[in-house]
């Protein structure tokens, strides 16, 4: 984040806060301090932006409304430490060059926003320095302002790939929809969708691990465990045969769940459950527990032990709100809001247009089964913050998918990606294990 701000040649805070309240004290009378002022304005006036390719007259040819490059060029010319010293001795012109860094400010609060939400590998906000600054709030002929953010001017060679047109709400949709193109597939049919790929980073953006506890991504292990083990256990176990497709029938379409039961009949245990995603096999297990939690006992009896261990310990952290809102991910368009969380929906089916957004919203495995790896490989939480991004790109970039309904293609490429890192950190962890003794 911090590499980022910095490309973008982003002022901090507290940068402009010294300053602005430094020139409000000397307006009320305090003496000038022309060294930290001096010293301030320096760091600001190091901020050296690329000129643009086209003049100001040529951009409004171009295309119509120059509100954003009138702001850029404000900028270029502005020299403060020109402005202070002219000012110095005279409160009244020094108040009013605290409105000289308004514009700053305001690129710093969207720069922010910008280095917060956007997805991973990045490449317009690293390649195009002036990206946060040429975000437009108006639009041309005001037809975007107060509107949700949206990608203009995607291939003009004076916008270096493109600048944000509207509001910042929707931003994180709107950055990731932007990258999207930036995605290089690994396979040869690769079918990325339009809608699809962009909900699936927001997933990876927007939701946060940094208080989240060991206990809480074990817990949830654990149920994707017990929820593989009943899909294996109703080979052997009627009853709980009878109640495990009686609970994935309200989630599983009929097609897909005669190929689960098509498997288990022919003894293919793990390929039955590979069937299913993430987020059944979660609530599977929750379901389960809920209802059968005696009769589990007798057949994952260590783990549902576990589980009840945990829940005692900490019960409001392990609550199914809480569980919810960690793993998660955002339903804009389903749920009208940004918040991660659970629908417990079944799966939409995959059409042209926003429906590719629909299913993304309703594929809430993601973060799921990547706690579940984490969890296995005994990784900390928080470090999730920084392997989540990285395995969804590649889970996008490795998308094998050969028609427009193939969504499974997205479930077997996420277990590539897993296989691929727990075969490099156990390689990494012999290594260091050779080394010690050695």
């Amino acid at each position: 984040m911090s590499s980022l701000f910095a490309l973008q040649r982003l002022v901090s805070l507290k940068t402009l806060f010294d300053l602005a309240d430094h020139l409000e004290r000397v307006s009320r009378g305090e003496a000038f301090n022309v060294a930290m002022a001096n010293r301030l304005a320096a760091t600001i006036s190091e901020v050296r932006l690329p000129r643009a390719n086209l003049s100001p007259m040529e951009s409004n040819a171009f295309a119509r409304g120059s509100w954003v490059e009138r702001h850029i060029q404000q900028q270029r010319l502005l020299n403060l430490r020109r402005v202070g010293d002219k000012a110095q001795g005279n409160p009244q012109k020094l108040s009013e060059v605290r409105g000289e860094l308004a514009p700053i400010l305001r690129d710093t609060l969207v720069g922010l926003n910008y280095v917060y939400y956007s997805p991973p590998g990045a490449q317009l906000i690293r390649a195009n320095p002036l990206f946060v600054r040429s975000h437009d709030f108006i639009g041309l002929k005001i037809n975007h302002a107060w509107r949700p953010a949206k990608l203009l001017g995607a291939g003009w060679p004076n916008s270096a790939g493109g600048r944000l047109v509207g509001s910042l709400v929707e931003l994180p949709y709107a950055l990731a929809e932007a990258e999207q193109n930036f995605l290089i597939p690994s396979e040869r049919q690769a079918l990325i969708w339009q809608d699809l790929a962009p909900q699936i980073l927001l997933g990876a953006t927007v939701p946060r691990w940094w208080g989240v506890t060991a206990s809480e991504q074990h817990f949830v292990a654990l149920h994707l465990r017990i929820g593989e083990e009943l899909v294996a256990l109703t080979v052997f176990n009627e009853e709980i045969r009878a109640a495990v497709f009686g609970a994935l029938r309200k989630r599983v379409e009929p097609a897909r769940l005669w190929r689960v039961s098509d498997h288990l009949a022919r003894g293919e245990m793990k390929e039955g459950a590979a069937e299913l995603t993430a987020a059944e096999l979660f609530h599977l297990s929750k379901q389960m527990l809920g209802r059968h939690r005696e009769t589990l006992r007798k057949w994952s009896g260590p783990m549902v032990e576990e589980i009840e261990q945990l829940e005692a310990a900490a019960p409001e952290r392990l609550s199914e709100e809480r569980i919810s809102s960690l793993y998660g991910v955002p339903h804009p368009k389903l749920a009208g809001s940004y918040r991660t969380e659970f629908l417990s929906l079944p799966l939409f089916p995959t059409l042209m247009g926003y429906s590719s957004r629909v299913l993304a919203e309703s594929w809430e495995s993601t973060n799921l089964y990547w706690a579940a790896l984490a969890d296995e490989l005994h990784l900390p939480p928080a470090q999730l913050n920084l392997l989540v991004p990285e395995w969804t790109q590649k889970t996008l970039e490795r998308i094998f998918a050969t028609h427009l309904d193939d969504w499974p293609a997205l479930w077997r490429s996420m277990r590539l990606v897993a296989d691929k890192y727990r075969a490099q950190y156990r390689l990494r962890t012999e290594q260091m294990a050779r080394a010690s003794i050695e």
